[in-house]
């Protein structure tokens, strides 16, 4: 882990990305706390999201993570930060990272991260719609309550995917649309699946005050990855020959997106099946 840190922080030192700390000011406690260490720029967006994925990948990511009152922050603070914070990181003499402060952005560095995340959904978007036509990766699983998934009681059935996390709004926007899809085609042989990286004990937290009517599979990062997976959530369509007939990235609120996107390529699917 430490060399993780090390190496991310001497990365970022050598990229010479500007930063400004200037809003808000830190409090007396929180200057004490971090003494004579070293501020490295992160105004970068994907500098920000690294720093992001290294604290949330561990429950204890190797150095404290402070508010600006100085306050030491709890991982399950951190869950629960908004998504216009910004991260301050601060480095000893062998830039190895000792301290990282959450505050609120600026107004120059939201409008910075709105852009890239523009930019970056671009990308994953055209990833997704690449796999139109392509044969579905194998799915080996176990769901939420013990069942277990895998291509052999997946064969030969219309399988659609939604991948979401527990803290993604979207995804929880756009669940009563993907439910009543399940309650439509209850009497079709297909299989919902819902992919989620979160784990198996934060999952039944959600679930417990949100209903999904999905069969739905924790710990699913591996499947993000090979589906080279961005923003979520995203739709999947798998026809009954094993092959990815229909794709859709992100949602927004507007009445029915999901459903009707999703209701047109499963009725596709169902006419298609049992043809070569």
């Amino acid at each position: 882990m430490k060399n993780i840190i090390c190496l991310i922080a001497c990365l970022m030192t050598l990229a010479g990305i500007s930063c400004k700390k200037d809003t808000p000011i830190y409090s007396p406690a929180l200057e004490a706390k971090l003494g004579s260490l070293r501020q490295i720029p992160l105004s970068d967006y994907l500098a920000q999201d690294s720093i992001r994925r290294l604290i949330k990948a561990s429950a204890d990511p190797g150095f404290p993570v402070y508010s600006v009152t100085g306050q030491r922050l709890t991982q399950e603070q951190l869950k629960n930060l908004k998504i216009n914070m910004w991260s301050d990181c601060f480095v000893d003499s062998m830039d190895q990272i000792k301290a990282v402060v959450y505050r609120s952005a600026t107004p120059e560095e939201t409008a910075q991260r709105l852009q890239q995340v523009g930019k970056n959904s671009n990308t994953f978007r055209q990833r997704v719609a690449r796999w139109v036509g392509e044969p579905a990766p194998p799915i080996t699983a176990t769901d939420i309550n013990g069942n277990p998934v895998n291509p052999a009681n997946l064969k030969g059935k219309i399988v659609v995917l939604n991948f979401w996390f527990a803290a993604c709004h979207p995804c929880k926007q756009e669940m009563p649309e993907l439910n009543r899809l399940v309650t439509e085609f209850k009497q079709e042989d297909i299989v919902f699946l819902g992919l989620t990286f979160d784990s198996e004990a934060d999952t039944r937290k959600f679930l417990s005050t949100t209903a999904f009517d999905y069969q739905v599979l924790p710990n699913s990062k591996f499947y993000f990855d090979q589906f080279g997976l961005g923003p979520c959530p995203v739709n999947m369509v798998v026809d009954a020959n094993g092959y990815i007939s229909y794709t859709e990235m992100g949602y927004e609120a507007k009445e029915q997106q999901s459903y009707e996107g999703l209701r047109k390529a499963i009725l596709h699917s169902i006419r298609q099946k049992g043809k070569p």
